[in-house]
């Protein structure tokens, strides 16, 4: 997940928690989406003339909750942030095989997740696909005769259209090709030379 992605999943968190989306302002529920923070900025408005008028429009306690939910999010990303730094001055210090034997771990770690993410999808989208095909299969049980009739003679019928529009395309890309290249009366010849 990117950095700023991550960030607005906090967020969307931490305004979660405070339980905003109940008992809401009219204002307020149609800025709920607006009322994210990402680092020290709350991405209200466009201009801070804007955010201003918006956030005249909350009362008192919605707008403490909005400013506490923001302070908490700060103070959560300022201690993510000491406690990579120690991490990393940590690995640091360490020698510089075990460095790089950190390292190879932590890559092992990062493809083992991504590997597992990989297959989560793959059966995800297996089952999603399953479902489709036995919808569809279901259509077709349940079709009439003629409908069934009706519909191949569709088929049939745009083959032979797609056919035929492929043909005309060729011959039309032919004659193209035919009329760019120049006249044999046009080519120099080595006599004329």
């Amino acid at each position: 997940m990117s950095r700023s992605r991550q960030v607005r999943a906090e967020d969307n968190k931490e305004l979660d928690t405070f339980n905003l989306h109940r008992g809401m302002s009219p204002e307020l529920s149609a800025a709920r989406p607006v009322l994210r923070r990402t680092h020290s900025e709350l991405l209200i408005a466009e201009s801070s003339n804007q955010q201003k008028m918006l956030m005249a429009t909350l009362s008192k306690k919605e707008r403490a909750a909005i400013q506490k939910a923001n302070t908490q999010a700060d103070l959560r990303r300022a201690k993510a942030r000491e406690r990579m730094a120690r991490r990393r001055a940590r690995i640091k210090a360490l020698p510089l095989d075990e460095q790089l034997e950190y390292q190879d771990k932590a890559r092992r770690a990062r493809a083992k997740y991504r590997e597992e993410n990989r297959r989560y999808l793959a059966v995800a989208s297996w089952g999603y696909r399953k479902r489709k095909y036995t919808e569809m299969e279901e259509a077709v049980a349940q079709r009439t005769p003629y409908e069934d009739y009706l519909l191949k003679s569709t088929i049939r019928q745009r083959k032979k259209e797609r056919k035929v529009n492929t043909e005309e395309r060729r011959h039309r890309l032919a004659a193209e090709q035919d009329s760019d290249l120049p006249d044999s009366s046009e080519i120099p010849t080595s006599d004329s030379e």
